[in-house]
């Protein structure tokens, strides 16, 4: 028995997936950019301030992989949990900056 793809059906699964990942890493851009700007200008340090950084990053992989990897409905609260986890990290920040001023 061979299996038979066709192009078309490839390529169409390849644009499902980038597009789906575009959205994925564009999503919370604007509160993470924020969040670096606010704690950097209220003088959160540097050691705190990329911490945050490595939280929301792997948040993010860690989102993105859920986003495409599950599919069961039991399962599903992992992506719940994972993206208050990013914004958690964003949330936290910002307090960090207000405490800072």
């Amino acid at each position: 028995m061979s299996l038979r793809v066709s192009f078309s059906f490839v390529l169409c699964v390849l644009a499902e997936i980038g597009v789906r990942v575009i959205y994925l890493l564009t999503d919370h851009e604007k509160n993470w950019a924020v969040l670096v700007l606010f704690a950097t200008v209220a003088g959160v340090s540097s050691a705190t301030v990329n911490g945050i950084c490595v939280w929301y990053t792997l948040s993010r992989l860690a989102y993105g992989a859920a986003y495409i990897l599950i599919e069961s409905e039991e399962l599903s609260i992992v992506r719940s949990v994972v993206w208050w986890s990013c914004n958690a990290s964003c949330i936290t920040g910002l307090v960090l900056a207000a405490r800072a001023l």
